[in-house]
């Protein structure tokens, strides 16, 4: 099993979840950092499991790890941002026992939202995926949904299309074994990037509502 960490300016963030992931004996085989920062990350001793990028942004981030995914021997991967961490053992256990091919995992915490099941609440932080998601509808939209914000969102909609899945639920007591970072919430861009991008978030949601085709070829 791979799991697939993207970071970006905060460091203790990272260390907090690799920290939680080794001390709960996680049965991960691979895991892989993509800093979208040139800094080195110098408190990591295997720098070989490190790729660093120059502000490229999350959803090129999560493209290159959908590709190595592929081309890798892994049947599953899950994509970590590095404000989740885990607080319990066997995390990887109760998404795996599920056949849905792609889960993500919810937070009702996080902006003081109702779990629906609908797509357009879907949050990024923290997913299980398999090949198969990726070979029916593809990357994530990197010309359209921009830098930063709702590529998730339209990411799992287009699964849900895809999939005839008009419920896109995280796994029951998923909160007992994942947490994200939630008081003193640090966002890892400046807030005058940050309220960028979120006023073009009503462009980007008018996108995915209107898009016609799944499949979304590699892109960085």
């Amino acid at each position: 099993m791979l799991l697939a960490i993207f970071t970006y300016n905060r460091p203790e963030y990272l260390t907090k979840l690799l920290y939680s992931l080794n001390y709960h004996n996680s049965k991960i085989t691979e895991v892989r950092i993509f800093n979208d920062s040139l800094d080195k990350l110098d408190f990591i001793k295997n720098q070989s499991n490190i790729e660093y990028s120059n502000r490229v942004g999350i959803h090129v981030q999560k493209n290159k790890a959908l590709k190595y995914f592929y081309d890798s021997d892994h049947e599953i991967m899950f994509m970590a941002e590095d404000d989740v961490y885990f607080i319990s053992k066997g995390w990887e256990d109760i998404y795996i026992e599920n056949p849905r091919p792609y889960i993500c995992y919810y937070n009702k915490l996080w902006g003081n939202k109702k779990e629906t099941g609908d797509p357009f609440q879907s949050q990024g932080a923290f997913c299980k995926i398999t090949k198969e998601v990726i070979d029916r509808i593809g990357y994530y939209d990197v010309k359209n949904m921009g830098f930063r914000g709702i590529g998730h969102l339209d990411y799992a909609l287009r699964y849900s299309r895809e999939f005839k899945e008009s419920n896109f639920y995280d796994i029951k007591d998923s909160n007992s074994y994942i947490k994200m970072i939630l008081d003193d919430y640090k966002h890892s861009l400046p807030r005058e990037e940050v309220l960028k991008h979120r006023r073009n978030q009503a462009k980007k949601i008018k996108i995915a509502r209107e898009r016609t085709l799944n499949y979304i070829s590699f892109s960085v």
